[in-house]
């Protein structure tokens, strides 16, 4: 490892106790938060920064997922997911659903390339070191469902603005539940529940949609599962036949 890097080791689990253990450590103005399953590369990075230093003080800034958003948009199911998941046909970009669900930062219809959003990915987030949130806001055991709408609510409670950067890009591997295993599946359902259930909580929201859209989780889960085992076996009778 280079000299400039310091590798700290913290005797609490969890990516938000580490990570607020490292603030404690740190001596600069800004800093960039980033998981270790992050691609993000140093000229976008530089972007970042020039665009950040162009925003009023008390800002967060981050760069936009990678993704194929015209193939979403172009997916028959996609006004049923946006009616089942966020109770809304037409859900507005960067917002966080009455379901307590995030929408994804989809702005590629925006003549502006930074905008004002109501929730930031926790795991790539540039921000001033006195805007860091120190308080425990993060007390469940395991992957950290959620914490980037708790932690984006927080900012926003600390009179902070959330920006995202549609031109900068960072990649990482989304994963689905979609292929979980049934045990695998439930136990997903059941941390991301209990965290999420929490956030609503925490911002008023109601419990009927929020129980709405996991019920429609678990409908797609048993669809696309029942679709897989169709899809194999028509497989095997095809090549039993040839």
């Amino acid at each position: 490892l280079s000299k400039d890097i310091k590798v700290l080791v913290s005797e609490e689990k969890g990516q938000v106790s580490q990570r607020q253990y490292g603030y404690m450590f740190t001596k600069t103005k800004l800093i960039l938060n980033m998981d270790d399953d992050i691609i993000f590369d140093l000229n976008s990075l530089e972007r970042l920064l020039n665009i950040f230093n162009k925003l009023p003080k008390k800002s967060c800034l981050a760069p936009s997922l990678k993704s194929n958003f015209s193939s979403l948009d172009k997916h028959p199911l996609k006004y049923l997911k946006n009616i089942f998941l966020y109770f809304n046909l037409r859900p507005k970009p960067g917002t966080i659903a009455i379901t307590s669900f995030p929408v994804a930062h989809n702005f590629k219809l925006s003549k502006k390339n930074t905008l004002k959003v109501d929730w930031l990915p926790g795991g790539i987030l540039l921000l001033r070191r006195e805007d860091c949130i120190e308080e425990k806001y993060f007390n469940f055991k395991g992957k950290a469902y959620c914490e980037d709408l708790i932690q984006s609510h927080l900012l926003i409670k600390n009179n902070n603005e959330l920006f995202i950067n549609k031109k900068i890009n960072f990649a990482t591997k989304v994963e689905s539940y979609r292929y979980l295993k049934n045990k695998l599946f439930f136990r997903y359902i059941q941390d991301d529940f209990k965290v999420r259930n929490y956030y609503r909580k925490l911002v008023n929201k109601p419990i009927l949609p929020l129980l709405f859209a996991y019920t429609f989780i678990i409908f797609s889960y048993y669809i696309s599962r029942f679709s897989n085992t169709i899809g194999n076996l028509l497989q095997n009778i095809v090549l039993r036949i040839k």
